[in-house]
C-alpha cells in the first residue's frame, strides 16, 4: 500500500502543517512537506535526538537565530548561468542568507560542546565575508542599488541630481508665466514617459510652444515638455541610461561572484533550510509535550500514555484522553470492540500516527517510556472508500484493500483496520475477517482491528496471538470514557442505549429473543465485567 494513502487517512498532513507553523523560511517548510518515511533505526534515533537537543537548547536559551533565510536555489542556479544577472532583490536575499548562515554557525560553535548533534548539522556551513560585504555594499536594505556602489554610479547620480534640479527651476518659471497667462489650471510639474513635462488647459495647447505627451482623461488636460527644456530632458535621459548601463555592470559582477560559489551557497542552503525543521520540530514537541520515545527495530510495540495530537489541537493536553497499548509481545494482533462514537477508532488511529511520527522524525504526545517499533510497511483500511468512477461499492472497496493486506502484510508490518468485516452479510463478513485475521497473526504481522461481530470477539479469546480490547462504557451515564482497555472484549451497548432514548420494553425484549440466548448472553457478560471493572477502579 502506498505510504502517501496511509498518511492520508491518518491525516499526517494536518500533523506537518501544525508543525510548519514554527518554521521560520518557506525553505524550511518545503523539508518539512517533504519529510521521508525513515526505516532506518539509527537514522531515526540520529532524527529523534537532534531534535531532542534543540528543544532542550530553547529551553534553556531565550532564542534561535534563524532571521533572514530566503528560499535563495533558483536564483544561485540562475547565477551559475552564462550572461545571467540577478535582481538586486535577490542578491540582497543572497547575502541575507548568507548572513545566517555565518551567525547560525558561530552560535552553534559557541556550544559545540553542549550540543554535538547540532553542531554536526551547522558545521558544514560556508561563511564568505568577502560576497556577503561586496553586495551589502552595493545593495541596501530595500534591494534598491547604492549610489556608492562605484565611483562611475555615485558621479552619474550627482549629474542627474544636479540636472533635475536645473529643469525643476526652468519649468518652475516657465509654468508661473504660463499659469499667469491663464493656460494652466494647477501649477503642477509632473513626469509623463520619464519626462518632466507641465499641464496646460487643451485650448491654449498651441499657445505653449513644446512636445505634447498626453491627455488627462477627461480631455481638458494636455501634458507638454516645453521647447527650451527639451534638450535638458534630453540629457537627463541619456544619463538614466548611463546609470543603468553602470548598474548592469555592478549586477552582473556580483552575479558572477555568486555563480563562482554557487556549490557552497546551495550547500548552505540545503542545511538552513535542515536546522530551521528541526527547529519546527523541537518547537512542536514543546507544543504537545513531546518525548523521544526509545526506538527499536524488533520487538514489541508498547504506548505509555499517548495521545492523538490531532485531538490535542482542539481537547488540549488534560482534554485529550491517553492511551497504554501493547503489541507484539504475547500477542500481535488485537481486536478493539465497543459502542460506536467510543474511540475505537481514534484508539487505533492513534497508534498509526505515532508510528507515523517517529518514522517521519517527530517527537510524540506520550511518555518517554514509550517503545516504538520501527515498521518498514504500513497498511490501512479506514473510512468509506466508495467510487462510482471504478464501480466500487463500499464493501468491495474494503474487500480489496483486504486483499492487498493479505498479500502484502509480513512480520515488518503495521496493520490497521476499521470495522473489519462489515458492509455485508454478518456471517460472511466475520468468517473472512477471522480468517484474514488469523493469517496475519501467523504471518507475526503487527495488527490493529476493530469490530462490532461477537464472533471475532469470541475468536479472540479462543486463539493464541490475539487479543480482545475495549473502549470502556460508563454504564450508568451510556457514556464512553474513551480509555482503553486490554484483555476484554467491548459491549456495543446498542439496546441499552436504545432503552435509555425512550424505545418500549416490548420492542426491546422482541430484540433480545431475536438476537438469540447466546449473543444476550455473550453481550450481558460483557457488561458485567466492564461493570465490576469500573467498581473496582473506584473501590
Amino acid at each position: 500500500m502506498k505510504l502517501e494513502q496511509v498518511a492520508q487517512k491518518l491525516e499526517l498532513e494536518r500533523i506537518l502543517q501544525r508543525v510548519m507553523r514554527y518554521a521560520a523560511s518557506e525553505p524550511g517548510k518545503e523539508v518539512l512537506k517533504a519529510l521521508p518515511f525513515l526505516t532506518e533505526v539509527d537514522v531515526i534515533k540520529t532524527e529523534l535526538s537532534r531534535v531532542t537537543e534543540l528543544k532542550r537548547l530553547l529551553e534553556q536559551e531565550e532564542g534561535f537565530p534563524l532571521e533572514g533565510i530566503y528560499q535563495v536555489i533558483p536564483s544561485i542556479q540562475r547565477a551559475g548561468v552564462e550572461g545571467a544577472v540577478l535582481l538586486p532583490r535577490e542578491l540582497h536575499q543572497v547575502s541575507s542568507t548568507l548572513r545566517s548562515a555565518r551567525v547560525l554557525r558561530s552560535f552553534l560553535d559557541r556550544r559545540r560542546e553542549t550540543f554535538p548533534l547540532l553542531w554536526q548539522v551547522a558545521e558544514p556551513l560556508y561563511a564568505d565575508k568577502v560576497l556577503e560585504y561586496n553586495i551589502d555594499q552595493a545593495i541596501d536594505d530595500s534591494a534598491s542599488v547604492r549610489a556608492s556602489a562605484s565611483k562611475e554610479l555615485l558621479s552619474i547620480r550627482r549629474t542627474i541630481a544636479e540636472k533635475y534640479e536645473q529643469l525643476r527651476k526652468r519649468l518652475e518659471s516657465i509654468l508661473k508665466g504660463v499659469s499667469e497667462l491663464g493656460f494652466s489650471q494647477e501649477e503642477i510639474i509632473t513626469t509623463r514617459e520619464g519626462r518632466m513635462v507641465i499641464p496646460v488647459k487643451s485650448e491654449h495647447k498651441n499657445r505653449v510652444p513644446g512636445f505634447i505627451h498626453s491627455a488627462s482623461s477627461s480631455g481638458a488636460t494636455v501634458f507638454i515638455e516645453p521647447t527650451e527644456t527639451l534638450e535638458l530632458n534630453n540629457e537627463i535621459r541619456s544619463l538614466q541610461f548611463q546609470e543603468q548601463r553602470e548598474i548592469d555592470r555592478i549586477l552582473r559582477a556580483l552575479t558572477d561572484q555568486v555563480g563562482q560559489s554557487r556549490k557552497a551557497l546551495l550547500a548552505n542552503s540545503a542545511t538552513l533550510a535542515q536546522l530551521d525543521a528541526l527547529h519546527a520540530r523541537a518547537r512542536y514537541s514543546i507544543e504537545i509535550l513531546g518525548v523521544q520515545p526509545e526506538v527499536v527495530f524488533q520487538g514489541a510495540l508498547k504506548l505509555v500514555q499517548a495521545r492523538h495530537p490531532i485531538l490535542m489541537m482542539s481537547h488540549g493536553h488534560v482534554g485529550t484522553v491517553p492511551l497504554d497499548f501493547e503489541l507484539g509481545d504475547r500477542y500481535h494482533t488485537v481486536i478493539i470492540s465497543g459502542p460506536n462514537a467510543g474511540g475505537k477508532s481514534v484508539a487505533m488511529k492513534c497508534v498509526g500516527v505515532v508510528i507515523l511520527m517517529v518514522q517521519h522524525g517527530l517527537h510524540i504526545p506520550a511518555s518517554d517510556q514509550s517503545v516504538v517499533r520501527v515498521f518498514r510497511k504500513l497498511f490501512v483500511d479506514i473510512g468509506d472508500e466508495q467510487s462510482i468512477e471504478n464501480d466500487l461499492s463500499t464493501f468491495s472497496s474494503h474487500l480489496s484493500n483486504l486483499k492487498i493486506i493479505a498479500l502484502g502484510a509480513d512480520e515488518d508490518s503495521l496493520v490497521l483496520i476499521d470495522e473489519i468485516g462489515t458492509g455485508t452479510d454478518p456471517a460472511e463478513g466475520g468468517a473472512i475477517a477471522a480468517a484474514l485475521l488469523d493469517s496475519l497473526t501467523r504471518r507475526k504481522a503487527f495488527t490493529i482491528a476493530t469490530t462490532h461481530h461477537s464472533a471475532l470477539k469470541v475468536f479472540a479469546s479462543e486463539t493464541e496471538g490475539v487479543e480482545n480490547g475495549a473502549m470502556e462504557f460508563d454504564q450508568e451515564t451510556l457514556t464512553p470514557t474513551y480509555r482503553y482497555k486490554s484483555g476484554v472484549p467491548g459491549s456495543s451497548y446498542a439496546l441499552e442505549m436504545a432503552a435509555r432514548l425512550g424505545f418500549s420494553e416490548e420492542l426491546l425484549q422482541k430484540s433480545r429473543e431475536r438476537l438469540g440466548f447466546q449473543h444476550v448472553k455473550l453481550d450481558k457478560l460483557i457488561a458485567e465485567l466492564e461493570s465490576s471493572a469500573q467498581r473496582y477502579k473506584r473501590d
